[in-house]
């Protein structure tokens, strides 16, 4: 319901990235899958335990317009513009908050 909560907020256009960290397939809801879908998502995760998942989405998208992908035994990758793999690449991203000036 958090989730939920928090992925309505955005206005429309609103660009929102995000990946799965370990397990999210026990406590995803309906309302949940429902603002994914909001954001152009088509992947549900319920019924998949330990299934990797990552999006790049767009708050009042369309259904099936997010960049979305999910898979069992590889992490799940998204990204726009040139792929950031190799040796020297390495980080964590939490969030990116944008606002207004």
């Amino acid at each position: 319901a958090a989730m939920a909560a928090w992925l309505d907020q955005w206005p429309p256009g609103t660009v929102i990235a995000g990946a799965v960290a370990d397990e999210a397939s026990l406590n995803l809801r309906q309302d949940a899958v429902d603002a994914l879908g909001r954001l152009g998502v088509l992947t549900d995760l319920r019924g998949r335990f330990r299934w990797s998942h990552a999006f790049i989405g767009v708050a009042g998208a369309a259904p099936g317009t997010a960049l979305d992908a999910a898979g069992l035994l590889r992490p799940a990758q998204v990204n726009i513009g040139p792929a950031l793999n190799g040796p020297q690449v390495y980080g964590q991203l939490n969030a990116i908050v944008v606002e207004p000036q």
